[in-house]
């Protein structure tokens, strides 16, 4: 068989392997949980009450078996247990903890059960490796439903050194192994994290147990669980994980019992466009075409839209568990817990496909036998396994093979470059933009209710020399709105910037974008380089499209484009009109050694090859932190149409730097 997603796995382990045929696909595997009326397992089920369909199709169960923990029953080996705390104030961590206390007192009286406690914060973080010690247990619990959060960091950092070294020792490698691969996959999930969702690291703790036999238990306290439209995608990736990997898991509602209803089922109404946009500006360009431009980086339409039980009950109804909550006493929640664990069946079947499409395939699982209770699995993405260990979102599938290919397509429009700038902890600070024209976007219009509908994908990637992938960000958008909205809409564009940090040296941007209305991706691809930090520096030069004032509670964030209260907007490539523009702007920094004289900056204009003239530059004074900002403003009138290249030197003694920026001038 040949795989379309194989390409992509080779792309981002930059290793080469054999491509996968027919025969390497192996039978799908689930776990089953049935159990009577009174929630005693059922341990006689025979294949033939088994009826598995796949996307609607019956499938012949192949095998099934009976698989129960303790001493007495056929395990597997250990039973794994994961909890992992999130988001929890005074009253959460106070029934959280006793649950969780009462919850490892029984756990722990079998002798295969392994628990590890995580913490989701500001990154996930390990409190506590698979073990079966109490106190250690306990404590980790304890640090877990406190208010600490950047302050866990060394005990995380702690936890997953002991389990490295525990890797050579026989009798820990396997329960080593996994919180290694968890807190690994955690770490790039990190990367591609929006707004603080709980989703992506809980796809690192349920992933990375994949290597474990067996169903594997999670166990997931919260308080808050948003899942906005454009995460609608990271969920069910999170649960095709979780099933792909069996790993069953229980959300706790934290919150417990309150008087005064349910806030959160008060915040079920969909955001419309004005929501989309912390800011839309003037294109200061071509003012008179009044382009809105949209930073998704900061918000995009599609807020909560339902209780957060819904979605609690969602991930565990769709990994084969259930919902604990509605109760101040959770007790007999996790008794379901540990009867679920303690008994269930492992089944097998031929998917519905050999290929490795991508697709969602659903799955429903019934019984034939009469006055029993069922849990199963909802579905699963059809992908490969991970080669080289990086884990692909599904969504991602698509624009991933586009950029993969000898001719990437060009079916929408996409703009982008890489902006450098100072220093970081792990290298120099790079700004990824990209600008999407949404003229080039379908809009799905409901004539009846009088909406519009656009979603659309957009991923952005950072390829070293060697064609490895040292950065990925991808996320999912959602914009809806009245119709009336939908051509002053299609007049504006999406402005995407991410940060990343590069060590010195050669590199490759690549970006796509898929229209998910009519599945159609525009790519692109520019090499740049990262130089390396040696005497006087200079960022990359950006033409500037316009000036926008910064927000008082925006002043405190850094921003490599900011001056004083202002940021400069970069024109990536769009024609600088004369007849709307009497002048156009040059932006850089410039970052001087600290015991050289005062640096000196100058610029020319090339056309053709050849210099057509000069202009004035001047620097301002450093700020706090020694950057100068160099901000030249030139009259078009001396610029005939065509295309240009403004060359930008700083010379500080015998240090030089130079930077080029391309732009085109048009009547």
């Amino acid at each position: 068989m040949k795989s379309t997603a194989l390409p992509i796995l080779l792309l981002l382990a930059g290793v080469a392997v054999p491509a996968l045929r027919a025969q390497d696909v192996k039978p799908a595997r689930m776990d089953l949980v049935v159990q009577d009326k009174k929630g005693i397992p059922v341990k006689d089920l025979k294949a033939e009450e088994i009826e598995v369909t796949e996307n609607g199709v019956r499938r012949p169960v192949a095998s099934v078996e009976l698989i129960e923990g303790g001493a007495a029953g056929r395990a597997k080996g250990p039973r794994y247990v994961t909890l992992v705390f999130d988001g929890l104030d005074a009253e959460g961590q106070k029934n959280a903890r006793k649950a969780a206390a009462e919850f490892l007192a029984k756990l722990l009286a079998a002798p295969d059960v392994q628990v590890a406690v995580f913490r989701v914060g500001l990154e996930l973080w390990a409190l506590s490796g698979f073990t079966n010690d109490l106190a250690v247990l306990t404590a980790a619990v304890e640090k877990a439903t406190s208010h600490e959060d950047e302050t866990l960091r060394p005990l995380s950092t702690q936890v997953e050194t002991t389990a490295a070294r525990e890797l050579g020792v026989p009798e820990t490698a396997d329960r080593a192994r996994i919180l290694v691969e968890q807190m690994r996959i955690g770490d790039e999930m990190n990367k591609l994290r929006q707004d603080g969702s709980t989703l992506f690291p809980l796809i690192a703790v349920a992933k990375g147990q994949a290597a474990a036999p067996g169903r594997k238990t999670v166990v997931y306290f919260a308080q808050r669980f948003d899942v906005p439209s454009k995460f609608d995608d990271v969920l069910r990736s999170l649960i095709s994980e979780a099933n792909r990997a069996e790993v069953a898991i229980y959300t706790i509602d934290a919150r417990g019992v309150r008087g005064g209803g349910d806030l959160d089922a008060a915040r079920s109404a969909m955001e419309r466009v004005e929501s989309v946009s912390r800011s839309a500006s003037t294109d200061n360009i071509n003012p008179q075409s009044a382009r809105a431009n949209f930073d998704v980086a900061e918000n995009v339409a599609g807020g909560t839209r339902q209780d957060m039980r819904v979605w609690l009950g969602q991930l565990s109804e769709g990994t084969g568990a259930v919902l604990v909550g509605g109760s101040n006493d959770l007790r007999k929640g996790t008794d379901k817990v540990l009867a679920d664990a303690a008994a269930y069946y492992e089944i097998s079947y031929t998917p519905s496909s050999n290929a490795y499409d991508g697709t969602y395939r659903t799955v429903d699982t019934k019984v034939s036998r009469a006055g029993v209770k069922v849990q199963s699995r909802a579905g699963y993405f059809a992908l490969p396994p991970s080669v080289g260990g990086q884990t692909v979102l599904a969504y991602e599938i698509p624009m991933l093979t586009a950029l993969t290919g000898a001719a990437p397509p060009k079916d929408v429009e996409v703009h982008g470059r890489i902006f450098c700038f100072g220093e970081g902890e792990k290298g120099r600070e790079c700004a990824m933009l990209l600008d999407v024209p949404m003229s080039g976007l379908s809009f799905a219009v409901d004539e009846k209710a009088r909406t519009y509908r656009l979603r659309f994908g957009l991923m952005a990637l950072v390829k070293d020399e060697k064609g490895e992938v040292v950065q990925r960000i991808s996320q999912i958008y959602p914009f809806e709105g009245p119709a009336d909205k939908v051509e002053a809409m299609k007049r504006g564009k999406v402005g995407f910037n991410r940060t990343v940090q590069l060590a010195p040296g050669q590199y490759t941007f690549e970006a796509a974008v898929q229209d998910r209305g009519t599945q159609k991706i525009g790519t692109l691809r520019a090499p740049f380089e990262v130089p390396a930090a040696s005497g006087v520096r200079l960022s990359t030069v950006a033409v500037v499209r316009g000036v926008e004032a910064v927000p008082p509670n925006r002043l405190g964030v850094a921003d490599p484009f900011r001056i004083q209260t202002a940021r400069v907007m970069p024109n990536i490539d769009t024609p600088i009109s004369k007849g709307a523009n009497p002048n156009f702007y040059l932006f850089a920094a410039v970052w001087p050694s600290a015991d050289g004289p005062a640096p000196a900056i100058s610029v020319e204009f090339v056309k053709d090859g050849k210099k057509t003239g000069e202009g004035k530059a001047d620097l301002l004074p450093p700020d706090e932190k020694g950057r100068m900002v160099f901000l030249g403003e030139y009259p078009t009138a001396g610029f005939p149409p065509g295309g240009y290249e403004a060359v930008v030197r700083v010379k500080q003694g015998t240090s030089t730097a130079e930077g080029k920026a391309l732009f085109t001038i048009v009547p």
